[in-house]
């Protein structure tokens, strides 16, 4: 984190801390419940805001990611963590600080009710921090929760540099007025140097979906300043907004690691 504060930060992270007032089943996934409880907080915050997020690309400026449990307990707290390059979205989150110290707030997860417990911002990122940042010689993404990528209608189950890097300048250019441009000779540059996947199965609400979990090292060697700073500024893109499809409802939350062996180990986060 470069010391932005959150509210200004062109990347920020954030982990809404509630606590339900009863216990709650899912049956399957539970991307669908969490991303309407999500709208919903937002529309009480800002309709316009919620509206504009709902649309077209604008749901690709945040990302969600809460426990992969079955059974939620009454009184138990749950961490909801929210990955924003939205300022405006940034700002709601960061109002609602003042409501864990006065008259309280409440989300809606299906039937329950949550009391928001508190509000903190783990890291951020400006504009000028995402700017000078290159990507290393060696690093590593962490997949922590179901992810897989879609190209012409089909699911892709490994995450190569050209289909990781090609599915975050898609969404980097549909997020900020700076388009990108990557060419295959960049990507040439950066390889797989390690990787342990698994598949999972999610029964979604209406579908199934294989995804996978786990990590995969990489390597770049030879690139140009200017292509480790495109690289680079990817890379920071995932640790914040994950990867990948649905990641609006809980799909591909992820870490990035620099400087990992090929194992994915040791280095620093992001």
């Amino acid at each position: 984190m470069d010391g932005e504060a959150g509210s200004d930060a062109l990347l920020a992270l954030w982990r809404l801390r509630l606590v339900p007032d009863g216990d709650l089943c899912f049956d399957g996934h539970q991307g669908f419940a969490w991303h309407g409880a999500f709208f919903g907080m937002i529309k009480r915050l800002d309709r316009a805001l919620a509206a504009r997020l709902h649309r077209g690309s604008g749901t690709r400026a945040f990302r969600l990611s809460f426990p992969q449990r079955r059974l939620y307990e009454r009184g138990k707290p749950i961490d909801l963590l929210i990955g924003s390059a939205d300022p405006d979205l940034n700002r709601a989150i960061d109002s609602l600080r003042a409501c864990t110290q006065g008259d309280g707030f409440c989300m809606g997860l299906e039937h329950v009710e949550m009391d928001l417990l508190s509000v903190e911002l783990l890291k951020s990122a400006s504009m000028e921090y995402v700017e000078r940042f290159r990507l290393p010689a060696s690093f590593a993404v962490q997949f922590r929760s179901a992810t897989c990528f879609r190209s012409q209608g089909k699911h892709l189950l490994f995450p190569d540099p050209h289909t990781l890097f090609g599915s975050l300048l898609g969404r980097w250019n549909s997020l900020f007025n700076v388009q990108m441009t990557l060419y295959d000779e960049e990507l040439d540059r950066v390889a797989v140097n390690g990787y342990r996947l698994h598949t999972r199965t999610l029964k979604m609400e209406r579908f199934e979906l294989i995804g996978f979990v786990g990590y995969v090292s990489y390597v770049s060697r030879g690139l140009k300043v200017e292509s480790r700073s495109k690289l680079g500024n990817l890379l920071l893109l995932a640790d914040y907004l994950g990867v990948g499809y649905h990641t609006t409802m809980g799909l591909g939350n992820c870490r990035v690691v620099f400087g990992a062996d090929r194992g994915g180990r040791g280095g620093e986060a992001v």
